[in-house]
């Protein structure tokens, strides 16, 4: 059993001597902008497979580092490495030496249509024995390509190298990713490399095709299952006994359209290293996704892994360091991992009773398992991170990830009801701290995707217009993942449609529990949301008083000529098998495409929109802005300079909540 949990600020070091942590904001400005806008001070953390170091990314008075922290010397000095003008996304040990950062920039590229924005991805090598940094594959040329690859194996019996998964060669832009390649070698494909962590230089060591888009490694970083995928037949090979070479060992015809059906991984943590079954995320048409496994035999699957009939296997936890799989993810609220190693999913439990009131989701585990970070995930505050030491048996607190907002003072709850379908829609209504039920003023707050989903774990975005005073709701309407393959194809084709009437029933339902005033209500969302928010201006103008689009696509049809333009005719075809045929069924796009219809627009809008989108290109909103104009209606476009899809930047995000908070402050504000 674990000791009584212990508040000891390992990191304290870091308060004192570097004050890399931020400070907890004033009651003055608890709810400003600038404190909910901030980017996380701490946006990953892992513990080196030794357990003796925390790698993290943190951001800091407007710079962004890589900190490396010893936990066997808690009153050193942290060693920081300045990442630059560089965007951070993820950050992984490979061995005790090197720490490796993906990174992103925004680029634009002269295509045959033009010049485009693209997210230009790459890795960095740090070595902690150097001191020395070095991004892999730099030395490529002849080509241009966004895809910085996947890692696959970080080799430990090599701790100079790593193996990678990662397009080479000749290629089409297409549904791997956008890649604009002027080099004219006849192959071509998403191929695995060994890359030499020291100089950055990669080398082939299974060449893949212009199909191929997953790969299954074993202990050794030896390829034995490789998935193909043209769209329309799906290919399975597999390393033969005796044989290094791949042979087809299954096939499969699919409709225009789908996704590939399987994602593959590696064996299972605890199976035996001649193990003849890899285990691969399996979608499943009408019913949930669920984990498999996949027979390097003939390819057929072998047994159903992890599963649950009402929610999807989201994904997995992989060991890069040893290719195997610790863990299933399932969709709940929040997410938790199910351990396939007992002692592993035993601690797990053992860490939700340490932390009553939180949901302890081990984020990062050593080699022998026994020094663990473990993120405490809450829906009243954001995450904290912790240091499990197995064994001294005790749980001490790191950091939060947003000091600053430790205390923050809303709540978050489920809110769910029954579409007049019969299908239930789960959602989350967050509200300034004791204030459910006071018919508040209320920000309909729809996600992005539209195949993602909203969870009960903390949102800064919906938690900024709680501490302003505001009722928010997130609903998971149908097309939201999560869910299993049925609820998500119930959104198919329904733009604007079912899919904002989920939207529309969700506020009606809050009003008729008492949770909401019905005179005071804005739509406001990012991406699909900012969709959905134009959509709710102009085909459901009474129920709102405001709109506020982020990022948001305003013309179907020309959004999905863009995805033809940009990534290809397989992208096409997906988006057509979710919205609509730009061609077949440009009536029906355009009759639920704002900019085309927005002189039925009521309530005011306000367009914020990143001008380096790579998702949704600017034209969007500016188009919209047009039309509205045009149309004689109120509008209101925000330009982000130099800003990505994601709001990358927390200048850029703060600017985002001042001008949308005074937006919506001017509707339906007190």
């Amino acid at each position: 059993m674990l000791q009584r949990l212990r508040i000891r600020r390992v990191a304290a070091a870091l308060f004192a001597s570097c004050a890399l942590f931020g400070a907890k904001a004033s009651a003055a400005d608890a709810a400003s902008p600038e404190v909910y806008g901030a980017l996380p001070t701490i946006s990953d953390a892992e513990i080196s497979p030794n357990g003796e170091t925390v790698a993290m990314l943190q951001y800091v008075g407007g710079r962004t580092l890589l900190v490396l922290y010893s936990l066997k010397d808690a009153g050193g000095q942290p060693l920081g490495i300045e990442i630059g003008d560089l965007k951070p996304r993820r950050l992984y040990w490979a061995g005790d030496d090197y720490v490796l950062v993906l990174v992103s920039v925004t680029r634009s590229e002269q295509l045959n249509t033009g010049r485009q924005a693209f997210e230009f991805y790459r890795w960095i090598s740090y070595s902690l024995k150097s001191g020395k940094s070095t991004g892999l594959f730099s030395t490529d040329t002849g080509f241009v390509i966004t895809s910085s690859g996947n890692l696959i194996h970080t080799l430990p019996e090599s701790p100079d190298a790593a193996l990678f998964a990662r397009w080479i060669g000749r290629a089409q832009v297409g549904n791997r990713g956008p890649s604009r390649l002027s080099s004219s070698e006849p192959s071509a494909g998403y191929s695995l490399l060994r890359v030499n962590l020291k100089n950055g230089r990669g080398r082939v060591t299974n060449a893949g095709t212009p199909d191929s888009y997953d790969w299954a490694v074993d202990d050794s970083g030896e390829a034995i299952m490789l998935g193909e995928f043209d769209g329309r037949e799906f290919r399975l090979s597999a390393r033969q006994p005796n044989d290094a070479r791949m042979k087809v060992v299954r096939r499969m015809e699919l409709p225009t359209g789908s996704l590939s059906p399987y994602i593959l991984y590696g064996r299972l943590a605890g199976a035996a290293p001649n193990s003849v079954e890899v285990a691969a995320l399996k979608r499943r048409p009408g019913q949930t996704d669920v984990l498999v496994g996949l027979s390097l035999v003939d390819g057929e699957e072998t047994r159903i892994i992890a599963s649950d009939d009402a929610r999807d296997v989201t994904g997995v936890w992989y060991n890069s360091d040893s290719a195997r799989v610790e863990a299933a993810y399932f969709r709940s609220a929040p997410e938790k991992a199910v351990f396939f190693d007992n002692a592993l999913g035993k601690k797990s439990r053992q860490l939700d009773k340490a932390l009553p009131g939180a949901l302890a989701s081990v984020s990062s585990i050593s080699t022998d398992k026994k020094t663990m970070i473990v993120r405490a995930l809450y829906s009243d505050r954001p995450a904290e991170l912790l240091i499990y030491d197995d064994n001294k048996k005790t749980l001490d607190f790191f950091s939060s990830i947003r000091p600053e907002l430790a205390d923050d003072v809303t709540d978050r709850r489920r809110f769910d009801y029954v579409a007049p379908d019969g299908l239930t829609i789960e959602g989350y209504l967050t509200t300034p701290a004791g204030r459910w039920g006071d018919r508040l003023p209320l920000v309909a707050l729809p996600h992005g995707g539209p195949a993602g989903r909203d969870t009960l774990n903390y949102d800064w975005w919906a938690a900024f217009y709680a501490a302003n005073g505001y009722a928010v709701y997130q609903p998971n309407f149908r097309g939201s993942s999560g869910y299993g393959e049925a609820f998500k194809r119930a959104g198919y084709g329904e733009w604007g449609r079912k899919m904002q009437d989920d939207i529309t029933n969700g506020v009606e339902a809050l009003i008729a529990k008492g949770a909401a005033d019905p005179g005071r209500v804005c739509i406001v969302g990012a991406s699909y949301g900012g969709y959905a928010a134009l959509a709710g201006a102009t085909l459901t103008p009474d129920i709102y008083k405001c709109a506020v689009s982020v990022n948001g696509v305003s013309n179907l049809p020309k959004m999905i000529g863009h995805a033809a333009t940009s990534e290809g005719d397989y992208a096409a075809d997906y988006w057509e098998s979710r919205i609509g045929s730009r061609f077949r069924d440009e009536e029906d796009l355009i009759a639920v495409s704002p900019e085309r219809i927005a002189d039925r627009a009521g309530p005011p809008i306000m367009l914020i929109h990143g001008e380096d989108d790579t998702v949704v290109p600017f034209y969007q909103s500016e188009n919209m802005a047009k039309a509205l104009q045009s149309a004689g209606k109120e509008w209101e476009l925000v330009r982000l300079k130099g800003e990505d899809h994601w709001l990358s930047s927390g200048e850029t995000r703060t600017a985002m909540l001042r001008e949308s908070l005074r937006f919506i402050n001017a509707h339906i504000g007190e």
